[in-house]
């Protein structure tokens, strides 16, 4: 998860509704930054969003992180 790219609330009620009544299993994994470009969405945003994905009935897990030195 990108900070202010991809883990806006807005867009979790977006993936919510285009993924409503597939079945799916939406992995959260955070960004692992690269020269600064981007950054890592901060736990509480991920938090945040997972929620909202969850109360409206999309699985999810945010994934533990692998990549950060």
């Amino acid at each position: 998860m990108i900070q202010k790219v991809n883990d806006e609330p807005e867009l979790a009620y977006e993936m919510a509704a285009l993924l409503s009544g597939i079945g799916v299993y939406v992995n959260l994994i955070p960004y692992n930054p690269v020269k600064d470009t981007y950054k890592r969405s901060t736990p509480e945003r991920i938090r945040a969003f997972s929620a909202i994905l969850s109360q409206l009935g999309i699985e999810n897990e945010i994934r533990k992180e692998k990549g950060t030195d």
